[in-house]
Formats: C-alpha cells, structure tokens, sequence
C-alpha cells in the first residue's frame, strides 16, 4: 500500500514539476495560502486518494466474490467522486486536474495489483507457467 501510494505521489509532483497550467480564479485568489510554488494539475488530493482507496480495495477484494470486488469499486470510485468535486466545487481545479488525478491514480493501482499478484504467486508457479512440477508426482 505504501508503496502504491507513495509512487503515486512522487508521479504527480513530477507531473506538476513539468506541466505549467494557469491557475483557476479561485487559486489566484488563494495563491497567499497556497505558496507561490503551487501548480495545480494533476490534482494531488485526488490522485493520492484513488491511490490509497483503490490499494486497500485491491487488498480487500483479493480472492472475494466478483459481486464483492464490484461493491469496493463503486465505494472507491464514489469516495474519489467525492473528493473531485469537492475540489471542483472549490475552485480550486479545472475538470481536467481532477481528471488527470484520477487517472493517475488508476495507474498505480493497477501496478500495485499485479505487483501483489506477482507476490502471491508461488515460486515453483513462476518457474512452470503449465502449474507442472517436472518429477513429482
């Protein structure tokens, strides 16, 4: 999880570190609170949100039901909802900071998904892709 997210993260402050987009009106106004340093796309809250929410419902979900699996997304996806509004309704992104958060979000989570997965899998499993094990019976 920590790993997920922490990526996620150091992801996002590379991207604002490259990406310079104007800032929303409301930002402008609250550039004194913000820093002077404040770049606002991707939306981080957003990012590090989907981030957390969506690697403690891959763990979660991890050998459960698809019924169970489709549940911890659709409270993951209204929990990241939720946050991209907010931050919408703010002012304080555009729709495509929110968007460009969200998406960095999925991305991790679905690196942090096949790392565990690679995890889980036993090692004479990745030896023997077939599930064989040559001499034994």
């Amino acid at each position: 999880m920590i790993a997920t997210v922490g990526a996620a993260v150091l992801a996002e402050a590379a991207i604002k570190a490259v990406v310079d987009r104007p800032l929303t009106q409301a930002e402008v106004l609250a550039s004194p609170l913000l820093g002077t340093d404040h770049h606002p796309f991707p939306s981080g809250h957003v990012a590090g949100t989907g981030a957390l929410l969506g690697i403690i419902a891959v763990c979660i979900g991890a050998g459960r039901s698809r019924t169970m699996r489709a549940l911890l997304t659709a409270l993951v996806f209204t929990g990241v909802l939720i946050v991209a509004y907010s931050r919408l309704y703010l002012g304080l992104h555009w729709l495509t900071d929110v968007v460009g958060g969200a998406l960095l979000a999925v991305l991790f989570v679905i690196l942090g998904d096949v790392a565990l997965r690679m995890r889980r899998r036993p090692v004479w499993a990745a030896a023997h892709p077939t599930g064989i094990r040559r001499g034994h019976s």
